[in-house]
């Protein structure tokens, strides 16, 4: 690392030793501002904005939301894997910077388990890797060859035949009202 005015350039590519993975993402969550960043506290005020560089999975950055409320806390991190997983965590704040309030989420499961719902869902799959725009992208970008499709086409027919065989996903939505 060399010095250049006031900031700090690498010449070697940036890297994350620890990495972006399940194990220390894991660890990280468990982090709180009151442990963390209790050394702020004094020089925080309500009304202020926070930007939390290197947030990673967002657990301090949720931590010091109250320390200045009504303010914003803004948490950013070069890793997209450590802010999917702050945004599935404390997801619902995109409510509240959009100027709505209330807000509710709920699920559903949609499960395909019986023959009817999982010949549907295999059928659906298995034309999709055989035609259509889903079927060009995956080629188009390398994500798997004409041999490829014809085998997980060929698995999503096996699969819906299986009497033990079920596929299940949640769907969330979330409703949340804008005040007037």
């Amino acid at each position: 690392m060399r010095r250049t005015g006031i900031s700090y350039t690498s010449d070697i590519e940036d890297r994350y030793t620890h990495g972006q993975h399940d194990h220390p993402l894991a660890a990280y969550e468990t982090r709180t501002a009151d442990e963390a960043a209790a050394f702020l506290r004094p020089h925080l005020e309500p009304g202020m904005a926070v930007i939390d560089i290197g947030c990673g999975p967002g657990s301090i950055t949720a931590g010091l939301a109250p320390w200045v409320a009504p303010g914003r806390v803004l948490g950013v991190d070069a890793a997209s894997e450590s802010i999917a997983r702050a945004r599935v965590r404390y997801g619902l704040a995109w409510v509240d910077e959009a100027g709505f309030a209330d807000a509710t989420a709920t699920t559903v499961s949609w499960t395909y388990a019986d023959p009817a719902t999982r010949t549907a869902w295999a059928e659906m799959w298995a034309n999709r890797l055989a035609e259509g725009t889903f079927r060009e992208q995956t080629l188009e970008i390398g994500l798997a060859t004409e041999q490829d499709l014809r085998q997980l086409a060929s698995g999503w027919r096996r699969w819906s035949a299986d009497p033990s065989a079920f596929f299940a996903f949640l769907n969330v939505q979330v409703t949340a009202i804008r005040p007037a």
